[in-house]
């Protein structure tokens, strides 16, 4: 979920800023300019009612101007009020993971054509069989014993998100002519439980005579 969230923040940025270079949790040594570091501060995690679940992750965006140095606090001023005005709501849709897609069937390669099958020769007539024994009655079959019903499976869990993602606790400041904001992004998820339902116990009652 996290990578998720990260991958939402750099849209909005990207949105914004679409020329900055956008680093995840490590910058390099020579790293580009402008730019913008994304890392994850601390997370929190709880249960509500039911199979609800809330969290709040903390993240720190820095960027990194490209102006001259004594340029570089008006444009960190300004990335500063575009970026607070900005992170309201940095996503906001549902979807349900942990369902792997499944894999299209490759088209079966043309084969050689077969070739044609020779006509059967007529096969020669059976002789007669000769009358045999009389067969002797067949003893009735025992009833089948019945089935033993099966154990219910154990329940699937589907995991889903609703991805609101709402910024909450917006701060920024300047050190060292870097710009870092601070904020917190909460989202839920509900955890859905599905049973698989209980066959249907079967028992043979025929009995041959």
């Amino acid at each position: 979920m996290i990578s998720e969230i990260k991958q939402a923040i750099a849209q909005k940025i990207h949105e914004q800023y679409p020329s900055a270079t956008i680093y995840d949790e490590d910058i390099p040594q020579n790293f580009k300019t402008p730019s913008f570091l994304v890392t994850v501060i601390e997370q929190s995690y709880g249960k509500r009612l039911a199979n609800k679940y809330n969290s709040t992750v903390s993240f720190d965006v820095a960027y990194f101007s490209d102006k001259d140095k004594g340029e570089i606090k008006s444009d960190c001023q300004a990335v500063q009020v575009n970026l607070l005005r900005d992170f309201d709501i940095i996503s906001s849709y549902k979807t349900v993971v942990d369902e792997e897609p499944e894999e299209p069937e490759e088209p079966e390669e043309p084969g050689e054509p077969e070739e044609p099958e020779e006509p059967e020769e007529p096969e020669e007539p059976e002789e007669p069989e000769e009358p045999g024994e009389p067969e002797e009655p067949e003893e009735p079959e025992e009833p089948e014993e019945p089935e033993e019903p099966e154990e219910p499976e154990e329940p699937e869990e589907t995991l889903v998100l609703d991805k609101n993602f709402g910024v909450l606790n917006k701060n920024a400041q300047i050190v060292d002519n870097v710009l870092h904001i601070t904020f917190d992004v909460r989202y839920s998820e509900l955890k859905i439980e599905e049973f698989t339902k209980m066959q249907t116990q079967t028992t043979n009652t025929d009995i041959k005579e």
